[in-house]
């Protein structure tokens, strides 16, 4: 018999595993050495303390409600390790530990003892929250791509009509851009489209969003905005890109301009698809009216609402 306990003994505190026992009183009552190594205590020290010297403190109230919850359903495990389902750990040092865990219940003849069996996934969690985030992004500019921003947009859109206020759309295109394109190469392309990017969304309100929407294409959308104020801000885009230089390899330079159309609408009622549409249909008229300009729709119908500086 002792045999056999010293066996299952090493096998426990060999696994690469951390294990964690608690009663039902939330007291630990044993843990292994890969425990010891990840939480930085050992079975001496921690033995006998509340199993809140394991969690941060702003956890606490949530993980013992959580412990609570699982004590009462009657299960025999539960597991927990992806980006919305993990338990955060505290280190004997105070760095935090994002963990998977596997939560059983075991009976040791006088009663239940609760184990955790913890691996260390911070890496993991940190991998797709990273890959999430790219996959928001646009990878040329770093701005959101069209599918995230759609998203946003629908949010916004909800938001105004349940509330009744207004929203405002811009679409804003880089003018005769092939044409540079064709002048400078490619890659000399990318370089403009990303400052770009950078000069017309630090010209935006952090609340508002902003994407490429393809090409040399992008849009921005502006919650708690009327037209009068919409146009002040694509106007001020408009001459913020005038104004730069754009360095490009070689020391070259190249100067553009934009053109950009504006829509607005007040909830409820609003349809984001045809707010997007119509700002669209108003840049594609300042296009024709000669470039380098802000028009404005205005019931669907786009409207030149100032000449361009020279």
């Amino acid at each position: 018999m002792k045999i056999e306990k010293d066996f299952y003994k090493n096998l426990i505190n060999q696994t690469a595993d951390a294990i964690v026992a608690i009663d039902k009183n939330n007291t630990i009552v044993f843990i292994n050495r890969s425990a010891e190594i990840l939480f930085g205590h050992n079975l001496k020290n921690i033995s006998g303390k509340n199993l809140n010297i394991l969690i941060p403190d702003r956890f606490h109230k949530k993980h013992n409600t959580d412990i609570k919850k699982f004590l009462t359903t009657g299960q025999d495990a539960q597991y927990m390790g992806d980006r919305k389902s993990f338990i955060v750990g505290r280190h004997a040092d105070g760095h935090e530990i994002k963990l998977g865990a596997s939560i059983v219940r075991v009976h040791n003849g006088n009663g239940y003892v609760y184990a955790a069996i913890l691996r260390d996934v911070s890496w993991r969690i940190e991998l797709l929250d990273d890959l999430s985030e790219q996959a928001r992004l646009d990878p040329l500019t770093g701005q959101l791509n069209r599918r995230s921003f759609l998203e946003i947009a629908a949010n916004e859109c909800e938001r105004a009509n349940r509330h009744g206020t207004n929203l405002a759309c811009l679409f804003l295109d880089i003018d005769r851009f092939k044409a540079l394109n064709d002048c400078f190469g490619h890659s000399s392309g990318d370089i403009i489209l990303r400052k770009f990017a950078e000069l017309a969304r630090n010209d935006l309100r952090t609340i508002d969003s902003f994407c490429r929407w393809g090409g040399e294409e992008f849009v921005a959308l502006l919650p708690q905005t009327d037209l009068e104020s919409a146009i002040l801000v694509a106007e001020r885009v408009r001459r913020t890109v005038e104004a730069h230089t754009f360095a490009l390899p070689d020391t070259r330079t190249a100067r553009l301009t934009v053109s950009i159309g504006v829509s607005d609408a007040t909830g409820p009622g609003i349809d984001i698809s045809e707010q997007i549409r119509q700002a669209d249909d108003a840049m594609y008229k300042a296009k024709q009216q000669g470039r380098n300009r802000v028009i404005a729709s205005t019931g669907g119908q786009p409207e030149q609402i100032a000449e361009p500086s020279r």
